[in-house]
């Protein structure tokens, strides 16, 4: 399979108890860049018996979906993966009409606190990295975490308003698009090591007088 050579994984669920069987796959979102590229993935999974699959609609806090596309409730601002053709408006949405014709579940796949890669030319101006430097996680000396450094750079988990951003994130995508379930990832802290934003330790210590209570307050 080419898409399993491309990312490599694929998982496989038997849920005895509740008789059904799930074959689950991974969809990248550099397969969602065309409508060709949709079109061929979307065949090989149904002809390879996936009735599940997962599909990568963020990557470094931009969107192959349209945000806010029929209700603006939850507001959301990311703006166009870099690849996205230009002919190609809503890849989501078309991928979605696809499945529902070949009667295979679509989950939204979401990267969450990371926000950017390697390459800092391949965001736009308006990424969180950019535009809220302050809600980037720092070490334990208070140095910002480097983009370079694990997946890239994450946002800080103990900030309310970075939560609240991913929540209204989320939220928008599962009310405007007919899916079956959303797959959270990298919703946590780069390593043990981060955490020590401004702004999170300014909450922890308005809630808390125990320093010990530290790592207890980032697991909840």
């Amino acid at each position: 399979m080419k898409i399993v050579c491309k990312i490599l994984v694929f998982f496989i669920f038997v849920f005895s108890s509740l008789n059904a069987e799930i074959r689950a796959i991974w969809l990248p979102i550099w397969e969602l860049t065309t409508y060709q590229k949709i079109d061929d993935a979307m065949q090989e999974i149904a002809e390879n018996n996936f009735n599940q699959v997962l599909v990568q609609i963020r990557y470094r806090g931009d969107a192959a979906y349209i945000p806010n596309r029929a209700n603006g409730f939850y507001n959301n601002k990311e703006m166009r993966y870099h690849a996205l053709s230009d002919s190609i408006l809503d890849p989501f949405a078309y991928l979605i009409e696809v499945a529902r014709k070949q009667n295979i579940e679509v989950h939204a796949w979401v990267p969450v606190f990371v926000i950017t890669g390697h390459k800092l030319e391949k965001l736009t101006s308006q990424n969180l990295y950019f535009t809220k430097p302050e809600w980037i996680t720092a070490d334990s000396t208070g140095q910002k975490m480097n983009y370079l450094s694990h997946s890239g750079a994450f946002l800080d988990p103990g900030i309310l308003e970075a939560q609240k951003y991913a929540e209204n994130l989320i939220m928008d995508i599962a009310v405007n698009y007919d899916i079956d379930g959303i797959h959270l990832d990298y919703i946590r802290y780069p390593d043990i090591e981060f955490g020590y934003s401004n702004l999170a330790l300014k909450r922890y210590f308005s809630e808390n007088n125990d320093v010990e209570n530290w790592q207890n307050w980032k697991e909840e």
